[in-house]
């Protein structure tokens, strides 16, 4: 009965996931295009949509196109001169010198253009600006800390030699070198710098500043009701000392819990990618009864145990962005963590009618499942914005005798 319920359940689940990715899959096309153009490099514009992303990946190419029911077009910093987001960013592709010594073509979000111009990107793990001060070189300004160890303790040293090179580009002004040992090595204070020095040392040329203010990361919370499913299956190989376990056939537990999600966007890598972290609290049950035999007398087992259940979870999301309903897909770890087990396995011998109950729990108290799940929000208007998900959990553990999977489905509202 277990498995045919097993079965049953994940049978519409399935269905349903198959439902939201199909979904998924055929609006990612029309995900987060935006209004703007591209310059050939011949210096012809065309105006139309752009795919807009994270820093990392506008940096490595445009996806482009005319309107949109239009096909989509791919460009690389080699195949054109620029693009740019109307009343937004703005890209240009440069060839530029790594520390490596390694030539590189990237496309260079454009934040100021004056007598000094200054440039944008960022890599897997560093923000990097880079100034061109007139001459048509490149050079690179990036923070860089070292680490120091005294004493068997390591220490982050700030090296800020970004200064040395800021303090060159800017040396006709003494006073915006004063303002260089004070500085960070920001958006704010670059565009501050370079503007500042533009209208100290050159009055024929306007100063344009193209930045748009960079995503800083989001943490949305959301309160959120679920029910689980859960399961319990003994694993092939049964020790001897659990015994008592052969042939039995746990119940599925079907339960609520309540919780709060915590979900947190990536800009810096792109804007459709995020973290969910979700701890969850419920209340389970499972029940077995079994014939066996102990000590060679045949013998029934009556195993019953209830317990909280404290759920983890921990994903990393995907959004498909369309108007108002945002489909999403995620994988990660749900950690499912057993406290307060009020457990109970009585022994009926059935030969001398004697009755033995035993209440140590035999069972692990944390059990580590990978999980993958959809979902998807829909925004209300005047009201807010609802998710609904679903998700398969199953136990990785190769230790106890028992492995544990099952399914949650959770509703949520964002704040």
């Amino acid at each position: 009965m277990c498995c045919f319920v097993f079965l049953l359940i994940m049978r519409k689940f399935s269905i349903s996931l198959t439902i939201i990715v199909f979904l998924s899959g055929s609006l990612i096309a029309q995900s987060d295009f935006r209004p703007g153009y591209i310059i050939y490099n011949n210096g012809d514009t065309l105006t139309g949509l752009i795919d807009y992303k994270g820093n990392q990946a506008n940096a490595r190419k445009c996806v482009f196109k005319l309107s949109k029911d239009d096909q989509e077009e791919k460009f690389t910093p080699e195949d054109i001169k620029a693009y740019r987001f109307i009343d937004s960013k703005y890209y240009v592709s440069k060839k530029i010198l790594t520390e490596d010594s390694i030539e590189t073509q990237l496309f260079l979000e454009y934040l100021i253009d004056g007598i000094v111009d200054v440039f944008y990107y960022r890599d897997l793990s560093d923000e990097i600006y880079l100034v061109d001060n007139g001459d048509g070189n490149l050079l690179l300004v990036k923070d860089k800390n070292d680490v120091v160890v005294v004493d068997d303790v390591a220490y982050a040293n700030e090296m800020k030699r970004y200064r040395g090179v800021l303090t060159y580009v800017f040396r006709k002004s003494p006073k915006v070198c004063k303002k260089i040992d004070y500085m960070q090595l920001d958006h704010k204070s670059i565009i501050g710098i370079a503007r500042e020095y533009h209208q100290e040392v050159c009055t024929g040329q306007n100063c344009i500043v193209f930045e748009k203010a960079p995503q800083k990361a989001k943490i949305i919370v959301s309160p959120l009701l679920g029910t689980s499913v859960d399961f319990l299956r003994i694993k092939n190989e049964l020790k001897v000392n659990y015994y008592f376990l052969e042939g039995s056939d746990f119940n599925v537990s079907v339960f609520p819990s309540a919780g709060l999600t915590f979900r947190v966007n990536l800009p810096f890598v792109d804007e459709r990618f995020g973290f969910i972290f979700s701890p969850e609290l419920g209340y389970r049950e499972f029940i077995t009864r079994n014939k066996g035999f102990d000590s060679g007398n045949p013998v029934v087992f009556d195993l019953r145990f209830s317990q909280f259940n404290l759920a983890n979870s921990v994903f990393l999301s995907y959004d498909f962005v369309f108007d108002k309903i945002r489909p999403y897909v995620f994988a990660g770890l749900r950690i499912n963590y057993h406290f307060n087990t009020d457990y109970s396995r009585k022994v009926l011998d059935q030969s001398e009618n004697l009755l033995i109950e035993y209440t140590n729990n035999p069972f692990p108290s944390t059990y580590y499942c990978p999980a993958f799940g959809a979902g998807i929000s829909y925004t209300f208007q005047k009201v807010g914005t609802f998710t609904l998900d679903g998700f398969y959990y199953r136990d990785s553990s190769s230790e106890g005798v028992l492995f544990e999977d099952g399914l949650s489905f959770r509703l949520g509202y964002l704040f």
